[in-house]
């Protein structure tokens, strides 16, 4: 084997990974969405290609060869009747009758041996593809405006930009196109538009995944270019195979770890959840359940008797308005040699405590909370905001009351 070979066959088998946990994430995010299934259909079909590609050129298999051309043959008829389920009307008569009549020459010429070895199949089939692929595209783009929910048409827009990204990747793929390149990139394309598809969130959200994607794809193709140049006299070529291959792994890594995480967050109990299915009314019984999550496995409620000696009276003075206070924000607005700031801080201290929630001021009840680094992220703080205030506003004890 080349090393040529031995690289695309890297990148796209990376790239089938990298799709496969991308269609999972998306079934779980929304299991019963049309348009959603039809997408992972399309990118079951885009996975299913690069996997028979690359173990093609990793085993130099003739059969597996041949399954991969006769899927790219296939496929702008799948990307067609997709378009149609999605905008639920038939496309024009002329695109269909190019499309099927396309796909089966195509087929034609790999169950006759025309496809192996012919230089003009390898120039068509591409130019088969991205006209058949930018046919749907606009028909996707000048869809009716009842043709799609507004959820369905974020998620074509997404598609569409995640299409574009990728387009300038493929054509690498196409070697009867361009000069011998070092390393086919098609499927790193794919990968940068996928993540990019799953970020989910506002404007500001997609942002900031955008600049992690941006990070793990830079330092991925470092990564690359530092392998490279360990070889001895290494040459361009060298570089961009081992660039292409350390980004291709580490975006497949990246999104199978995201979806991970994903999955273990959705299981486990989160504060406010912990609350929610609770039956504790008190402020004594709601404390008592918080104690079982492992945040609150460390807390220890101070009544005002287990503080005299941080004097309660200087402490309550000191306190912020908000029921819950953190140790990084130390003065809290408040002089540093306040005596009540300077007291605050001993009690963290000496409970080793991140968090404060005062519970009741007179008399002084307070909670004192240490949150693990790992866990210490905006979600955890609104929790901790929102759970002071209802343990707050919780009674002591239940009162009953007699007609």
């Amino acid at each position: 084997m080349t090393p040529n070979l031995i690289a695309d066959s890297i990148v796209n088998i990376c790239g089938a990974i990298g799709l496969c946990v991308a269609i999972a994430l998306l079934q779980r995010r929304d299991r019963k969405g049309r348009t959603t299934f039809l997408i992972n259909l399309a990118m079951g079909a885009v996975a299913a290609l690069f996997f028979l590609r690359g173990v093609a050129w990793w085993t130099g298999s003739v059969a597996f060869d041949q399954a991969s051309i006769a899927f790219a043959a296939l496929f702008p008829l799948a990307v067609l009747l997709a378009a149609e389920i999605v905008m639920r009307r038939h496309a024009p008569r002329a695109l269909k009758i190019y499309t099927a009549l396309g796909a089966a020459l195509f087929m034609l010429g790999v169950v006759t041996g025309i496809a192996r070895d012919n230089a003009a199949y390898y120039i068509a089939l591409p130019m088969f593809q991205f006209s058949v692929v930018a046919a749907c595209g606009v028909l996707l783009y000048r869809r009716g405006a009842g043709d799609l929910t507004a959820e369905e048409s974020r998620i074509v827009k997404r598609v569409g930009l995640a299409v574009l990204i990728a387009a300038p990747f493929l054509l690498t793929d196409f070697r009867s196109l361009f000069a011998d390149p070092p390393v086919r990139v098609g499927p790193l394309g794919v990968l940068i538009g996928v993540s990019l598809l799953l970020a989910e969130g506002g404007g500001e959200a997609r942002l900031r995944s955008f600049a992690l994607l941006t990070s793990r794809l830079v330092a991925a193709l470092l990564l690359g270019l530092a392998a490279g140049w360990m070889a001895p006299a290494p040459q361009a070529g060298d570089l961009l195979r081992h660039a292409a291959v350390a980004g291709a792994g580490v975006l497949a890594i990246s999104l199978a770890i995201d979806a991970a995480r994903e999955i273990f967050a959705a299981r486990a109990e989160g504060l406010l959840a912990a609350v929610a299915v609770s039956p504790a009314r008190t402020r004594s019984a709601l404390v008592a359940a918080l104690a079982a999550h492992p945040l609150f496995g460390d807390a220890r409620r101070l009544r005002e008797s287990d503080l005299n000696d941080f004097d309660p009276d200087i402490i309550r003075t000191a306190l912020p308005e908000t029921a819950v206070f953190r140790k990084i924000d130390a003065p809290w607005g408040r002089p540093a040699t306040d005596g009540g700031v300077e007291r605050l801080v001993s009690l963290f201290a000496t409970f080793e405590a991140t968090h404060v929630i005062a519970l009741q001021r007179a008399p002084l009840d307070l909670l004192a909370v240490s949150v693990p680094v790992v866990a210490a992220d905006a979600t955890t703080e609104t929790a901790l905001q929102l759970l002071g205030r209802i343990l707050a506003n919780a009674p002591e004890e239940m009162t009953c009351s007699t007609s």
